[in-house]
């Protein structure tokens, strides 16, 4: 599908993203309770990442043209979610406006420096031994779990 207009209906996607067939017509298969777009300030390759993703998710494409999530499901009354394209990241949003992206916090840093030869700078601080445990109260999306 595509939002060619600011709270108008949106209308078939002629690439057909989504699953569409020959002729831009979705497919039987396509979700209506899922959307992808772009972030507000769309670009070509954003575009082309959304397109891509919307037929992995068997979902249509819809543009933002400066509408905000809000106008975009209200627009689209059966879908519940979004994914937005953005620069740097993928953001699931839903029609109650809540949103949820992967976050890799310090693990990420963390491996990145061990994974270059660099030392763990937590375990030097610590100076934790092979066997030591250490409970990370803060938790937050345990990605530093799986060091």
């Amino acid at each position: 599908m595509n939002h060619d207009t600011a709270g108008s209906p949106p209308t078939p996607n002629p690439r057909g993203a989504g699953g569409g067939e020959a002729g831009g017509l979705p497919a039987q298969n396509t979700r209506a309770d899922l959307f992808v777009t772009t972030a507000a300030q769309e670009t070509p390759a954003l575009r082309a990442q959304a397109v891509l993703l919307a037929e992995e998710l068997h979902c249509g494409v819809v543009s933002r043209r400066g509408s905000g999530m809000p106008k975009l499901f209200e627009s689209l009354p059966d879908a519940r979610r979004a994914v937005v394209v953005q620069p740097n990241r993928l953001l699931l949003v839903d029609r109650d406006g809540h949103s949820f992206f992967q976050h890799p916090n310090m693990g990420y840093l963390r491996f990145g420096h061990v994974s270059t030869g660099g030392q763990d700078a937590l375990l030097e601080a610590t100076e934790a031994a092979s066997g030591d445990a250490i409970l990370d109260c803060t938790l937050g999306y345990a990605s530093e779990a799986t060091l």
